[in-house]
């Protein structure tokens, strides 16, 4: 709601409020805006920028922003919260200044592209532990470049604030950046010559439950999630005394070990969930989620699914469904949301398929509008969970950005499987996406496999033919269906031609 009040009673307002209120009001009731509102930030252009925040209650607030001034009034509970009209990018530092009961000065703002980067290790992998590490950290500045990184939090119910900072990616910080974002972020400016803004709120090894909202999980297809975790509760105070002891035979081992100076590698044994744990269902959601909203977004990237492996048949159902949540916590039901697919991984049982259906699962979430995703297992590293090569994944989920969002005439989907028919013992696999035909790396074509009505699946060989693929094994005469990537580790190295990878497809629909 808008006011129009006199300049005299918008400047004695705030006084008399004061005055009247005395001891009663507490200190804390000051105007605050919202936690993510600070020097240094980056506000999202060519949309209605949300601004909001506390102050005493039924006080007039006064916000200018640029040339802009635009007025609210706090309710009842001091909470306010207004909308500004949509502003062009610009490289040009503003100040934000609020009046209410107090003022607030805030400056070095920038206007460009805000981004949220959320999901597990993965995404909070930082550059200096990626390639290129001394060039990037000693070799670049990027100031119009900033990261908001919130603290790492777990709450039983909806939080209203986060703490973090916005940070330049300069010297003296970008180290710590995270890498997958940090490079979308660089190619989104370059393309678009705008500031980018990324909010960084991720934790290692989380899974998918505990970024969705209580009402989700509340639901009869995800019931079970909350009443195995009340299990976990009830058991907790038992093996919590079990991990206890278990940490003190390991001390002992390991102090003996130091005195009779022999090597010791044995890791310490892992506290068991219980309370305050990340993995607590809605516990970041609550936490690192919502307080974020409804801070204006351009939209969502994602990386996250390594602690879901184990239940991909369950996957899709709960990305689809936290996706939702979040675009229903912003209002936005086309918020844009892009993810990395799960890379290879898993050296150790390379032909096992585990990882294979959650990547699975993860593309059948495409059929969500508004989406998309980034490959990223022909860059992985089949001995380490972590890629290294985060430069070629930001590109590839820029390139979604750019395409979709910006109109930019970039190639953003690798060769998917369009068409894929029998001959005889052969299989004949057309793909879309691979204009100007196939490629590959490799001496031979890797990745595809057949199997025939034993339902063994065996390597096979794969010839390509423009845009085509023919796929034969010797071993499989009559062969029923094809895989190609359907493996914890692929080896196939098969692209269009702007390098990007061809999607892991199956023809069959058996669970193993």
């Amino acid at each position: 709601m808008n006011i129009r009040i006199s300049l005299i009673a918008r400047r004695f307002l705030p006084l008399f409020i004061l005055l009247t209120c005395g001891a009663v009001c507490p200190l804390s009731a000051a105007l605050q805006p919202a936690s993510l509102f600070q020097d240094g930030m980056v506000l999202q252009r060519d949309k209605p920028i949300a601004i909001w925040g506390s102050d005493l209650p039924n006080t007039i607030i006064s916000i200018q922003l640029g040339e802009g001034l635009f007025e609210t009034l706090s309710d009842e509970n001091g909470y306010w919260q207004l909308s500004t009209t949509p502003m062009k990018a610009s490289f040009e530092p503003l100040k934000m200044h609020i009046r209410g009961s107090s003022e607030v000065t805030l400056t070095d703002i920038l206007i460009g592209e805000v981004w949220i980067a959320s999901g597990q290790s993965n995404m909070v992998w930082t550059i200096q532990r990626s390639e290129d590490t001394e060039f990037e950290v000693n070799g670049n500045d990027f100031p119009a470049i900033r990261e908001f990184l919130v603290a790492r939090t777990v709450a039983e119910t909806q939080q209203d604030s986060v703490n973090g900072k916005w940070l330049q990616a300069t010297a003296d910080n970008i180290a710590n950046f995270s890498a997958v974002a940090h490079y979308f972020a660089r190619d989104l400016q370059a393309v678009e010559k705008v500031p980018v803004g990324i909010i960084l709120t991720a934790w290692g090894g989380t899974r998918i439950e505990a970024w969705m909202s209580p009402a989700s999980l509340q639901e009869d297809t995800f019931s079970h999630t909350l009443k195995n975790w009340q299990q976990v509760l009830a058991d907790y105070p038992e093996n919590h005394a079990r991990h206890l002891e278990q940490r003190q035979a390991w001390q002992a081992e390991r102090d003996s070990a130091r005195q009779e100076n022999r090597p010791f590698s044995r890791p310490a044994p892992r506290p068991p969930l219980g309370p305050g744990s990340p993995q607590t269902p809605s516990g970041l959601y609550h936490s690192m989620i919502h307080p974020l909203s409804p801070f204006t977004i351009r939209g969502f990237l994602w990386y996250q699914g390594e602690s879901n492996v184990s239940q991909a048949d369950e996957y899709h159902a709960r990305f689809s469904r936290m996706i939702e949540d979040w675009r229903l916590l912003w209002k936005d039901e086309t918020l844009p949301f892009y993810w990395v697919q799960l890379s290879s991984f898993r050296a150790n049982d390379p032909h096992a398929s585990a990882w294979a259906f959650l990547r699975e699962a993860q593309t059948q979430t495409l059929i969500l509008a508004h989406t998309g995703q980034a490959l990223c297992y022909d860059i992985g590293d089949a001995f380490d969970i972590h890629p290294q090569n985060k430069r070629t994944l930001g590109r590839r989920l820029a390139r979604i950005a750019l395409n979709q969002i910006h109109g930019h005439d970039f190639e953003w989907q690798g060769p998917e499987a369009s068409s894929i028919q029998r001959d005889d013992s052969a299989y004949h696999i057309h793909f879309a996406y691979a204009e100007g035909g196939l490629r590959t790396t490799d001496a031979t074509l890797q990745g595809f496999q057949l199997a025939g009505p034993d339902r063994v699946f065996h390597n096979a060989s794969a010839t390509i033919e423009g845009s085509s693929v023919i796929v034969k094994s010797p071993l499989v005469v009559e062969p029923v269906a094809v895989r190609f990537g359907w493996t914890n580790v692929i080896p196939a190295k098969l692209y269009n031609q702007s390098w990007l990878p061809a999607l892991p497809f199956r023809s069959d629909d058996w669970t193993e």
